[in-house]
């Protein structure tokens, strides 16, 4: 592909004299021409004193150009095809999405789509879409009248959750697709969402899309076991709990741990690889680069000061730098495709689990703050409204 910039056309070409056919403007001229040359020379200099190290090739080949254009009148060797970084091979593989600046008007010409796991439905925030909210057994009553179970969908796509106000503020309501799902983890958007009645998520993008928000991951780092086994069940403790995903599981090999496998399957060896790279480049794809890409990080579960029942402070502690890890991976492989990375880290700071106005539900039969999995540990309706606020101001920073 050419990006943008490009130029087509033929090269200009100089008639030229031989020395001492001219008169005096050409003497002139000449002087003019040398005082050309030491001025770009001069500048050149300057720059590559001022420059970063990195930078200095690209300004030597630059100011080699700007020479031979100055002394190419004066009847020198023709100047060598000086190569320049950025140049016709850097053209030819530039990638124009990558540098798109976005309009508001692009964001939302077309239709949003939410995809992604449980902190893109809703789950936790209640009042879920009974179709989405359907465990495909009957209850005694149903099987006492014969009637057929429901198929099975446990998306809980809530009627609180961020997709709701987004839609509603900058997009018609009938262009949106809510197609996140609970429990959903990268191959959910290939295939049919974990057995329930769902088409697979990459289903609901097409060239009229013109933006997609993105919450996926944490299922695939396993963060739900992660929490089962830090929770004190059985007589498990902080050693049993973290060394059962960072102790080495090959012995030769350090990074063998669960964590770091985990780690290696969704991002890959690098930027733009593994699993979510896949699954970021198929959007690309689907929507022809046409649609803005958020992708939504995850809050921090727990409060600094937590020092709860369930888990121990340094549990808490340990789960929040896993949190901030992913995040932190999260947004390079986001910026690696050309998407926009929203970390909620800030926002729901003050609000974790264990703080005095928490906006993550905690484990528990009762109260406003408490619930069973899989509701357990996911944002509120109120934590839901601060993601839709971060999504909001970055629509609004658009130009």
């Amino acid at each position: 592909m050419i990006g943008p910039g490009g130029r087509g056309g033929g090269r200009a070409t100089t008639q030229r004299r031989r020395p001492g056919t001219g008169g005096p403007d050409e003497a002139g001229a000449a002087t003019l021409e040398w005082v050309g040359v030491t001025l770009v020379a001069s500048l050149v200099v300057t720059m590559l004193m001022l420059g970063a190290p990195g930078v200095a090739s690209a300004l030597v080949g630059l100011g080699q150009r700007a020479v031979c254009t100055v002394t190419a009148p004066l009847g020198g060797p023709d100047c060598p095809d000086v190569a320049v970084a950025g140049g016709a091979e850097a053209a030819a593989d530039a990638d124009p999405y990558l540098d798109r600046r976005w309009t508001r008007a692009d964001v939302t010409r077309g239709g949003l789509v939410f995809l992604g796991d449980s902190y893109g439905s809703g789950e936790g925030a209640r009042d879920y879409d009974p179709a989405t909210d359907r465990t495909g057994e009957n209850t005694w009553w149903e099987d006492l009248q014969g009637r057929t179970p429901a198929p099975r969908n446990m998306c809980h796509r809530s009627g609180n959750a961020a997709f709701h106000q987004v839609s509603a503020h900058w997009f018609a309501g009938d262009n949106s697709t809510f197609a996140s799902c609970s429990g959903a983890r990268t191959v959910e958007y290939w295939d049919e969402t974990q057995g329930n009645d769902e088409l697979a998520q990459r289903e609901s993008l097409g060239e009229h899309t013109s933006m997609v928000v993105v919450s996926m991951g944490g299922n695939d780092m396993q963060f739900a076991a992660v929490l089962m086994s830090c929770a004190p069940v059985g007589g498990s403790s902080v050693e049993d709990c973290i060394g059962h995903w960072t102790d080495p599981q090959d012995p030769q090999d350090p990074a063998s741990s669960r964590w770091d496998q985990n780690l290696l399957d969704l991002f890959g060896p690098g930027p733009g690889e593994g699993g979510l790279g896949a699954v970021y480049a198929d959007i690309r794809a689907r929507t022809g680069d046409g649609a803005h890409v958020v992708v939504v990080g995850y809050p921090l579960l727990f409060d600094p000061d937590y020092d709860g029942i369930v888990f121990s402070a340094e549990e808490a502690a340990w789960m929040n730098r896993r949190g901030a890890e992913l995040n932190e991976r999260l947004r390079e492989h986001a910026e690696h495709h050309g998407f926009t990375f929203v970390d909620p880290t800030e926002a729901f700071e003050g609000h974790g689990v264990g703080s005095d106005d928490p906006w993550i539900l905690t484990f528990g039969f009762w109260g406003d703050h408490r619930a069973r999995p899989p509701e357990a540990y996911h944002p509120t309706a109120r934590g839901q409204q601060a993601v839709a606020d971060l999504i909001d101001e970055h629509l609004r920073s658009l130009p």
